[in-house]
């Protein structure tokens, strides 16, 4: 017992000494990478991209009667969704290298001329097979090398009344296709390795709960890599990464709809999953009305009585009273056990971090809002997820030391071979069946009394192992042995025909037989018997029988 509990404390200080190690080394990374920052060389450019560039021309913009010369970007008043028109005359003495322009247009048509020839046109909205309008999206457009003078036109067709759509004239870049890509990527790169790491961790969860399917624990893992792959998705939509790549720009739009509207539904089902929340009315509630919200907005879109762009303020209402509901359940679990309160943590973080990017995007800034509540569900995610994996290997354990104490109980310890309480539960079993033809050998040792006084028990131990293992490798096929306490031992066959269970007797009779060589009065007086499982009663009792008379015989 001491050396167990001194092998404990070495390990436990083994394990502090390695996470001081742990931390020594983040500081020791930390301190390299800012003095490599003070002190590297910031010459290297990697890859030789070309440069882009903002416009920084004074461009005419004019829609309907109005027209005013101003920098980009800018809002104007455009209640009647009159078509904008930005003009700008191209130097390429001003602009240097490259050869396209560059610019994002939120839910807008748009036409680019050189001149008077038409270089690009979006087409008509998106409205099949449901209304998804024109979505909002960078647009790339390559000019060539004749541009030198002439007027850049880029017409811009609002499709909703809302300010920050008929009122909205973007910024425009200037550069080639890789360095206006490359300043996309650059410009979202935190968020990209955010998005990556939510999709991520969603898949390794998910990868972790399938071998929990049908268990306690694999719904909460199942919804919550929902939660967290779906919110990626909806990063990775808004970061507008896949725009480069996908063609098929309906599949994306309808995509961050989709995403952004199921997010807090995913979250309230992962807390529903929670046995202490189940009955929580309020979250059952909002459930339920975020399922039927994205169902009518659905509906809306196909029948072409809204777009889901149209119907997003109800997305922001839902989200509101899903924030709200978090509120709640934390108020409700002030007192709660301190097992109990493992989740609030990560749903305190959640709400704490949907409260501050509320503040900032009220107070400080509303272009490049988004950043805390991203980093608050990521935090979120990895809380939740920590806590169900040492929730899940608590489980495992127990399960594992539960496996270990029942094995314990149906187990003779000396001989591994099942014991007396293996046996009833067995003759049960077969009890409870009709006309199951068994077969019953009762054994037991002779030798065992002159073995223990001669050499000892320990000796009289090893004999009995050997005794046990003779009987194992003799009917390991036909049926089940047991040592039912002291030198006695039984072997119960179920559907076995007596021919074939013979052959298991010779082989033990042999091994008997290479044993009595060795030990002196060593041998295993039995007796067999068989009938009906109904019957295994008087089949025991009956095969007992035959092993004392041959027993008594032995004696004589």
């Amino acid at each position: 017992m001491k050396e167990e509990t001194l092998a404990q404390f070495m390990r436990k200080d083994r394990n502090k000494y390695l996470d001081w190690f742990l931390k020594i080394l983040g500081v020791i990374v930390i301190i390299g990478i800012i003095v490599m920052c003070l002190y590297g060389p910031v010459n290297y450019n990697g890859f030789s991209i070309e440069k882009c560039q903002k416009m920084e021309n004074i461009f005419e913009v004019s829609w309907g009667n109005k027209k005013i010369d101003t920098a980009l970007s800018c809002m104007i008043e455009n209640p009647d969704l009159d078509t904008i028109s930005v003009k700008t005359v191209l130097h390429k003495s001003e602009l240097g290298e490259g050869d396209s322009i560059l610019f994002r247009s939120r839910q807008s048509g748009a036409k680019v001329y050189l001149d008077d020839e038409l270089v690009y046109d979006s087409g008509d909205p998106f409205d099949y097979p449901f209304l998804l309008g024109y979505g909002s999206f960078w647009r790339s457009v390559k000019l060539g090398d004749d541009y030198d003078g002439k007027t850049l036109t880029i017409e811009l067709k609002p499709e909703y009344e809302m300010q920050v759509v008929s009122g909205y004239v973007p910024n425009i870049f200037w550069g080639t296709q890789p360095a206006l890509m490359l300043m996309i990527l650059k410009n979202v790169s935190v968020y990209l390795v955010l998005t990556v790491f939510l999709i991520v961790l969603g898949c390794v969860m998910m990868l972790y709960g399938l071998p929990l399917l049908r268990k306690k624990r694999s719904s909460q893992f199942f919804f919550l890599a929902l939660f967290s792959i779906d919110t990626g998705l909806w990063m990775l939509i808004e970061t507008h990464i896949l725009e480069m790549f996908v063609r098929n720009i309906p599949v994306v739009i309808y995509l961050s709809y989709f995403t952004y509207g199921m997010m807090p539904v995913l979250l309230v089902r992962f807390l529903l999953s929670y046995e202490e929340f189940k009955k929580k009315i309020y979250l059952q509630l909002l459930y339920l009305g975020g399922i039927f919200l994205n169902i009518f907005q659905l509906f809306w879109s196909m029948t072409g009585i809204c777009s889901e762009f149209e119907s997003q303020g109800l997305n922001r209402i839902y989200l509101g009273l899903t924030v709200v509901g978090l509120l709640v359940l934390l108020l409700s679990v002030r007192n709660a056990e301190k097992e109990e309160r493992k989740l609030y943590s990560g749903i305190f973080i959640l709400v704490l971090s949907t409260v501050l990017e509320f503040g900032y995007f009220l107070l400080i800034d509303k272009k490049n809002s988004g950043r805390i509540l991203i980093i608050g569900i990521c935090l979120f995610v990895i809380n939740s997820g920590i806590s169900l994996i040492r929730e899940v290997r608590a489980m495992q354990r127990s399960d594992i030391e539960r496996a270990v104490l029942v094995k314990m109980a149906y187990t003779d310890g000396m001989t591994q071979l099942g014991n007396r309480f293996a046996y009833d539960q067995e003759k049960s079993r077969l009890e409870s069946l009709e006309n199951v033809r068994i077969i019953i050998l009762i054994a037991d040792m002779n030798g065992l009394k002159k073995a223990n006084d001669s050499y000892g028990h320990s000796y009289g131990d090893q004999i009995i192992c050997k005794t046990a293992e003779i009987l194992q490798d003799s009917f390991q096929n036909l049926g089940k042995c047991f040592r039912l306490g002291g030198d006695e031992f039984c072997v119960l066959a179920e559907n076995v025909e007596r021919t074939v269970f013979e052959t298991g007797v010779r082989h033990m009779e042999e091994k008997t037989a290479t044993l009595q060589a060795n030990i002196e009065g060593y041998g295993i007086s039995f007796g067999i018997a068989e009938g009906v499982s109904r019957d295994i009663e008087d089949i025991y009792h009956i095969a007992d029988n035959l092993m004392y008379s041959k027993k008594r015989t032995i004696k004589r």
